[in-house]
């Protein structure tokens, strides 16, 4: 089940992931393309940005994910806020990545440790945090709600069961 639930997610990540090449300048372009009478589709492009795998976005269109880092080895957490551009690299991480996007700019998702396991990161006030469940040997946070802050995602327990959480302040 849980390669079956990988396979949904990676296929869903790349419907999701927009791979774009860019003109030189310091602003998010879009580009918009009405696709049918029901979407109308965007192209998120950050000028340099070779990859951009967009998760998550707000009702103001601003927009969370993952890049690759400047060095290209290994995949970083961005925010594009208000046309601005950040990455996030949690401390001694083989990998970052943001899936949630509050109104107010925080961000939710998961770092990948150096021995490979996940742990929930929150990006609140500009600060990266980690967040795990309590007692899990894996956390992944996937939503982060406006109204209330709550977060939403899996953990894998001490004996390699994967459950759902939803988490408050």
């Amino acid at each position: 089940m849980q390669n079956h639930f990988r396979n949904s997610f990676l296929i869903f990540m790349s419907l999701l992931c927009f791979n774009s090449f860019f003109l030189m300048n310091t602003v998010a372009q879009v580009n918009t393309t009405t696709a049918s009478d029901n979407y109308t589709f965007e192209t998120i492009d950050v000028p340099g940005v070779d990859f951009l795998a967009l998760t998550a976005s707000s009702d103001f269109e601003d927009y969370a994910g993952y890049t690759k880092s400047a060095d290209g080895e290994k995949e970083v957490a961005f925010t594009l806020i208000d046309g601005v551009f950040t990455t996030y690299d949690f401390p001694e991480s083989q990998n970052t990545y943001f899936f949630a996007l509050a109104n107010n700019g925080n961000a939710a998702g998961h770092y990948q440790d150096s021995d490979g396991n996940f742990h929930g990161v929150i990006l609140e006030n500009g600060e990266l945090r980690q967040y795990d469940f309590p007692g899990a040997v894996q956390t992944e946070i996937w939503g982060i709600s406006d109204a209330t802050g709550a977060l939403t995602g899996n953990f894998i327990d001490a004996s390699g069961v994967r459950r759902g959480f939803s988490g408050t302040k």
